[in-house]
């Protein structure tokens, strides 16, 4: 009888951690596939000379992101994809509800800013998350820190001869 009790409350606390263990795996999963759909649409605004738009809202506090474009460019999937392990979002550690990020025909990113996703409140929890590095316009980095401020040196005037 005692050894079913122990086996169970094992069985118990190895499904407690597979789950969170899961639920960890689908929200960095759901940060890699933002990552993705922001250089999916830089590689489609370059190579059709087109504007693309990465909005992430929330709907019903449920966050979604749809990756959109006003030429009928037929490799755009642009219905909304829910991120279903996300729960907040953070715009240069600042709380936000939305954020709509232009990739203009260069494949510049505007504006450049720092994109967290938490699962946890990032008020009380603030170094648990996954951020999106976006202040170099054109490169994207994912990271399970959060990325230092970058202060662009402004350039020195020429020297005309």
């Amino acid at each position: 009888m005692i050894s079913l009790f122990i086996l169970a409350l094992i069985a118990a606390g190895v499904g407690w951690h597979v789950t969170r263990l899961v639920s960890h795996h689908r929200f960095q999963s759901e940060a890699a596939d933002i990552c993705l759909a922001l250089q999916e649409a830089q590689f489609i605004s370059v190579i059709h000379q087109t504007e693309c738009e990465l909005l992430i809202y929330s709907v019903k506090g449920e966050l979604n992101y749809q990756l959109k474009t006003d030429e009928p460019v037929a490799v755009i999937d642009q219905d909304p994809k829910p991120l279903k392990e996300s729960r907040f979002l953070t715009l240069n550690n600042a709380k936000s509800p939305h954020v709509s990020l232009k990739i203009l025909s260069s494949g510049r990113i505007e504006p450049t800013l720092v994109l967290g996703l938490h699962q946890k409140d990032p008020a009380a929890f603030q170094q648990q998350g996954i951020w999106l590095d976006l202040q170099t316009p054109v490169q994207v980095k994912l990271m399970h820190e959060p990325p230092k401020k970058r202060v662009l040196p402004i350039p020195k005037q020429p020297v005309l001869s």
